[in-house]
């Protein structure tokens, strides 16, 4: 059995993560966590850190997990991720934007039910089906 290669994560893609996370938030359901800006604040130190951070080896630490309702009568898991987690996620996510965005449907046939990658950014703005 060999052992896989390390992978890191960009320089240009963790600020990319930070800047995204602090402009939108990390998801639609908990409230933002106060660590982003906390990470702003010391964002050398803590970019040292993640870049150091070997993805391939990388272990998911702690989530929270809830039960958030769904329509009327329904629910579904909602996952907050640890924010260092968060922050190498929303990296890996940028790095595979562009290999994503050419396999996805048309934003014209409006069928999507997702957020787009628009001048580098995920639009704030979720196209919904309809």
């Amino acid at each position: 059995m060999s052992a896989s290669s390390p992978d890191f994560a960009s320089l240009g893609s963790l600020n990319w993560a930070l800047t995204h996370t602090l402009r939108f938030r990390e998801n639609d359901i908990f409230p933002h966590s106060f660590e982003y800006e906390a990470y702003k604040s010391q964002w050398t130190e803590v970019l040292d850190h993640l870049q150091k951070i070997d993805l391939s080896a990388h272990e998911v630490g702690c989530s929270l997990k809830l039960l958030a309702p769904k329509g009327k009568w329904g629910y579904r898991i909602a996952t907050q991720l640890d924010p260092f987690d968060h922050l190498l996620y929303t990296a890996m996510v940028h790095e595979a934007a562009p290999a994503i965005e050419g396999f996805r449907i048309a934003k014209e046939k409006k069928i999507a039910c997702a957020y787009r990658l628009e001048s580098g950014l995920c639009t704030s703005q979720r196209q919904t089906q309809k």
